[in-house]
């Protein structure tokens, strides 16, 4: 092509860009684009169509071209031209009308972005949302109608001034404001709630983010989004106001009910004492009567102020459960023999169903347990005329340390109507009047005991049928005693357990360390992944004969990958899970989920080898007493003997795992300040529960308490203040131990 044509043809492209250069709907490009391309040689017509992505590259035919708006690797839609010809389609014609369709989609992408913009535009500024922009040092640019309504400022008077010049009070929470300067400062997203004032001085409340918007690489703006939260504050704070109001009135009762019981119980136990020693004398026939009639409603007396302090203990948190090891089948065998008299007056059989498969030891409650079994036999008993009453007790499922029982009380009774069903662990609630009229009571026992069961982690429910009769269903866990645990000993030697493949889901690098040294111990081949998708992944590529999940990873946890692995791969390979929870209610919830077996961490050797011996069916391996040298009297935080136990023989096993913990740590004491400072529990409670695990790998003893009660008071939501007290003593101790651990390093 000589100069004078490349002349042409640039001026040509030139003009087409001018004539697009102000178009500013789809309709008018594609018919400009249309009237540009006809004017090409031997083009008979031309055809714009936009759609994203409908062709991928071009086609050419007899008399057709059909190429793609591409812009930038975005398909917008294609040009269809047809030729006058079947031999139109030059090479030339081809690599202009490539051109054309270039600046043609460049165009297209030019009206999508204002075409967005306007759309976001106007939803910024119609939205109820206050939104607020300002340029990188903080001065406004731009506010939309939100924010006008919400402040009472506008646009004129707020304009090139900082948020904070036209606050109107000065008891603004500044230790909030000093938190978000700080992030802006720093050029990092925050989020918090606040309150301001208005222009005419009404107090308000948002929840506000702040995010700092960059263009390659730059910091341009900053964008305040509020969410007017006011009258969620103004219910937040009625409600702490009813509560405390409410927790005045209950304390006062609790206080008047203890000494109002103690008053009465005084003169009542002479009453029974003396009836008693006044029936073994001679009486005449009435006069026994009468003593008898005195020493049942003194009896009964008794038991009605006995429900009222329980009920009062409960309700105050006052009442703690015992933790002692005890014999079910025993407790079972005396609740029985208390009932058996009264039973056999009314001539109704009561029947002991247990299942021998129970643990013989168990560590739990005795007395507690017993009183429940006591008030559901005595209500069995009272409202049942004729036929049986059983105590069925069997074991729903077992682990390395606890046993979930089942525990039924059926009768042959008068029935529970299902309207009233609901209601019947209700306070002072039976289901008629007549009804306590008939068999007397306070309505207190189903109450105790439902909240009895509450304190044991249990459950229960009742199933009714006014002709047949009434069962209630108790599930409870119970940890086994030492004496039923081979998982706590230590063994002497381990069998190789080479052959057998495993795959360790696990996140956290040090976890996976320790776990790791001892699986490579025992010879056992091991695949790692860092989450549940991984994890579900290479199951699907190899065969694997046991899997440890870990139960809070990213990206998807232990339980849903668990899940997908029974239901969606219908696959039964044991599964045991290692988790740093040890609630019941949690331990409930992985079993159901179709876990095997669950390792609380740190991971003990012995129990991660016999779970996983118990998984394949192995023999179990001797055991001996454990040993640890151990000094409980120093001042260290920590304690390395678990850690060298795993070592062995390797000297740089030690120093690794003290500076993996130093480096992924080191910032959570300046994370817990921050979150402190944002009054977010939450998080607290999730940064706490990812550094407990690498915390008892360290034998950080300390820690452990102070971890539980954050952990119970988050599930709980009961005192978010002493979870910030003790967030603030984990922050004290941490740093003495970074202290100590560098000073340990120093020996390797």
């Amino acid at each position: 092509m000589n100069s004078s044509n490349q002349n042409n043809q640039l001026q040509f492209f030139n003009d087409i860009i001018n004539s697009l250069m102000y178009v500013d709907t789809y309709d008018l490009l594609a018919e400009r684009a249309s009237e540009i391309l006809l004017l090409l040689p031997k083009v008979k017509h031309v055809s714009v169509i936009f759609q994203l992505n409908i062709i991928q590259k071009i086609k050419i035919s007899d008399k057709l071209i059909s190429l793609p708006l591409d812009g930038n690797g975005q398909i917008y839609g294609k040009v269809e031209i047809e030729g006058e010809n079947a031999n139109f389609a030059t090479n030339e014609l081809i690599d202009t009308i490539k051109v054309i369709s270039n600046i043609v989609a460049a165009v297209y992408s030019r009206i999508k972005k204002a075409n967005d913009n306007n759309i976001l535009a106007t939803f910024a500024k119609e939205t109820d949302y206050a939104i607020v922009i300002t340029n990188p040092e903080g001065k406004i640019e731009w506010i939309n109608n939100g924010y006008e309504k919400l402040s009472g400022y506008n646009i004129d008077e707020v304009k090139e001034t900082k948020p904070n010049f036209f606050a109107q009070n000065t008891d603004l929470d500044q230790e909030n404001i000093k938190i978000m300067k700080l992030a802006i400062k720093n050029q990092k997203r925050i989020e918090t709630e606040i309150y301001n004032y208005s222009k005419s001085g009404k107090k308000y409340w948002v929840h506000i983010e702040i995010k700092p918007i960059f263009e390659n690489g730059l910091l341009t703006h900053y964008i305040a989004v509020q969410k007017d939260i006011t009258d969620l504050k103004e219910v937040e704070e009625k409600l702490r106001e009813a509560k405390e109001i409410a927790e005045t009135a209950n304390e006062a009762k609790n206080r008047f009910l203890a000494i109002t019981s103690h008053e009465i119980r005084t003169p009542l136990n002479i009453i029974l004492g003396m009836s008693k020693i006044l029936l073994e004398t001679e009486l005449s026939e009435t006069q026994h009567k009468y003593l008898s009639g005195i020493k049942s409603a003194s009896q009964n007396l008794l038991l009605i102020i006995n429900d009222l302090l329980d009920i009062s203990k409960i309700e105050a948190g006052k009442l703690q459960l015992e933790s002692i090891e005890f014999n079910l089948k025993e407790v079972m065998d005396d609740a029985i023999t208390f009932q058996k008299i009264k039973a056999k007056e009314k001539g109704i059989d009561l029947i002991l169903d247990y299942d021998d498969s129970i643990s013989e030891s168990l560590i739990g409650d005795p007395f507690r347990l017993n009183q429940i079994l006591l008030n559901l036999l005595t209500n069995a008993l009272k409202f049942t005329e004729k036929g049986s009453v059983s105590l069925l007790c069997k074991l729903i499922f077992e682990t390395e340390i606890e046993n979930q029982i089942q525990i039924q009380i059926i009768d042959t009774g008068i029935g529970i109507d299902q309207k009233k069903i609901d209601s019947i662990f209700d306070s002072f609630t039976q289901e008629d009047i007549s009804i306590t009229r008939k068999y007397g009571g306070t309505g207190l026992g189903l109450t105790i005991t439902k909240q009895l069961i509450d304190l044991f982690n249990g459950k229960i429910s009742v199933s009714s049928d006014k002709t047949k009769g009434t069962t209630f269903t108790i599930l409870v866990s119970f940890r086994k005693s030492i004496k039923n645990l081979t998982v706590d000993s230590q063994l002497d030697e381990f069998k190789s357990l080479k052959g057998i493949k495993l795959l360790l889901a696990e996140d956290n690098e040090l976890n996976q360390i320790i776990a790791l040294a001892y699986l490579n111990r025992w010879e056992i081949e091991t695949d790692t992944a860092f989450n549940g998708v991984e994890a579900i992944n290479m199951i699907k590529g190899k065969e694997y004969d046991i899997i440890l999940m870990d139960i809070q990873m990213p990206v998807m946890d232990g339980i849903k990958a668990t899940q997908i692995i029974r239901n969606e791969l219908k696959m039964d390979t044991p599964i045991i899970a290692l988790t740093a929870h040890a609630l019941n209610e949690e331990k409930e919830k992985y079993m159901l989920s179709g876990l095997n077996d669950y390792i609380t961490k740190p991971i003990d050797e012995n129990r991660l080898y016999n779970a996983i011996l118990n998984q394949l069916d192995i023999s179990k391996i001797d055991t001996i007493e454990n040993r640890s040298n151990y000094d409980e009297n120093n001042n260290t935080l920590f304690n390395l003997e678990e850690l060298r136990k795993i070592s062995i023989s390797d000297n740089q096993f030690i120093p690794k795992i003290l500076q993996l913990f130093i480096t992924q740590t080191k910032d959570v004491p300046d994370k817990l300040q921050q979150l402190i400072e944002n009054k977010n529990q939450i998080e607290i409670g999730t940064t706490i529960h990812q550094i407990k695990p690498s915390l008892n790998h360290l034998s950080v003893d300390s820690t452990k308490d102070i971890i539980s009660k954050i952990e119970q008071n988050i599930h709980n939501n009961t005192n978010p203040e002493e979870v910030y007290q003790l967030a603030k003593k984990m922050i004290e101790i941490l740093e003495t131990l970074f202290k100590q651990l560098t000073e340990e390093l120093k020996k390797y």
